[in-house]
C-alpha cells in the first residue's frame, strides 16, 4: 500500500522489478513511490531517490517530447521572463561570490533568458537548449546557442573550455543525472563552478505540482542531489533549499497538472498582475527547489577561481 499523505510505498508494499538506482547504482528490487496509467516511478531503499526508471519509457521518445516543442516550450518561457530573470539573477550572484565573470553554459537555455542576463552582468555566455524552436527565437536575438543535447560530442568539443555551467530546472529531466554532471566536470576549467537548481522532493508544493511523468523523471531530495555532485568529482558541494518566483499566470501553459480551483487562480492573476506578482512571492515560502553549488578542483587546491575583493 501507498501513503495517501506521502505518496511513499509503505513497508507493507511488496517490491517489484530490479532496477539500478541512477545515484548510487544500488540494484534493487525497489519499492513503488507513484504511479500513473503509463509509469511507475521508484524509490531507492540506500539512497532514497526517486525516479522513473529508464527502462518504462524509451529515452528517444522523451527526447522526441523536447524536439518537437511538446514540453518545456518556447512559449511559456517567453511569458516568464520577468520572473526567469528574478531567478538567474539569484543564481549568478551566487556564481559571482566564488568567481568572476568569464566564460558560461547554460544547459538548456531555452530562449535565451539567462544568456541576456549573464552577457548584462559581463560574462562570455552560450547555451545549449533541445528545444529546436527555442534554440531559434535566442538565435534570432543575437544569442550564442547551439541545438541539441548534451551528448559525448558536444563535450568532446568543449574540455576545460568554461568557468562556469547553470543547469537550471533541467537535472529532474535526465535519466542520467550523474552523467549529466560528469560532462558538465570535463566541461569546466580547473576551479570551474557548476549551479544547479531542481525540484525538491522534501517540499509539499513539488509533490503537489512538480510530479510530471515522463517529464520529470528525477525527484531529488538535498541528500541525494549532494550525493550526486560529489560522485561527479565535484567538491565544496552547497544544498540548500530553495524558491525561485513562479509565474502563476503563466502556469496554464505549462505541464503543471491544475486542477479547476489552480486554472480559476491562474486565470485571475493573468488578468490582475498585481496578484500575480503576490501568488509568486507567497509560493516562495514553501521552497519547492534546491540549489546547489559544486566547484572543479584545481590540481593541488580545493578551492575555486576566487572574486577579485
Amino acid at each position: 500500500m501507498t501513503d495517501r499523505r506521502t505518496g511513499v510505498a509503505t513497508q507493507a508494499e511488496k517490491p517489484t522489478a530490479m532496477v539500478d538506482c541512477p545515484v548510487c547504482e544500488y540494484s534493487v528490487a525497489a519499492p513503488r513511490w507513484r504511479s500513473s496509467k503509463e509509469y511507475t516511478t521508484r524509490r531507492c531503499p540506500d539512497c532514497g531517490l526517486i525516479f522513473l526508471p529508464e527502462d518504462d519509457l524509451v529515452a528517444d521518445d522523451l527526447q522526441r517530447l523536447y524536439s518537437g516543442n511538446e514540453v518545456s516550450t518556447a512559449d511559456y518561457y517567453l511569458r516568464t521572463r520577468e520572473a526567469d530573470l528574478l531567478h538567474f539573477s539569484d543564481l549568478f550572484a551566487r556564481i559571482e561570490r566564488r568567481m568572476r565573470p568569464g566564460k558560461l553554459l547554460d544547459v538548456g537555455c531555452s530562449v535565451g533568458t539567462s544568456l541576456e542576463l549573464a552577457q548584462a552582468r559581463g560574462w562570455d555566455a552560450r547555451g545549449l537548449e533541445p528545444n529546436p524552436r527555442a534554440a531559434e527565437l535566442a538565435v534570432q536575438r543575437g544569442l550564442l546557442v547551439a541545438t541539441g543535447f548534451l551528448d559525448d560530442s558536444f563535450v568532446a568539443n568543449s574540455l576545460g573550455n568554461y568557468d562556469a555551467i547553470t543547469i537550471s530546472d533541467v537535472l529532474e529531466h535526465v535519466f542520467q543525472p550523474v552523467r549529466m554532471l560528469e560532462h558538465c566536470h570535463a566541461m569546466l576549467a580547473d576551479g570551474g563552478v557548476v549551479a544547479v537548481t531542481t525540484i525538491n522532493v522534501d517540499s509539499w508544493l513539488c509533490r503537489r505540482f512538480q510530479v510530471k511523468l515522463p517529464e520529470h523523471v528525477i525527484y531529488f531530495s538535498a541528500r541525494t542531489l549532494r550525493q550526486a555532485l560529489e560522485k561527479a568529482a565535484f567538491r565544496s558541494v552547497e544544498v540548500s533549499p530553495y524558491a525561485r518566483e513562479r509565474d502563476i499566470a503563466s502556469m496554464a501553459l505549462s505541464t503543471t497538472e491544475m486542477g479547476g480551483f489552480e486554472r480559476l487562480v491562474s486565470s485571475v492573476a493573468r488578468a490582475v498582475q498585481p496578484l500575480n506578482r503576490i501568488g509568486m512571492k507567497c509560493l516562495k515560502f514553501w521552497k519547492d527547489e534546491l540549489v546547489a553549488i559544486g566547484v572543479k578542483s584545481a590540481r593541488g587546491s580545493d578551492s575555486g577561481r576566487r572574486a577579485q575583493p
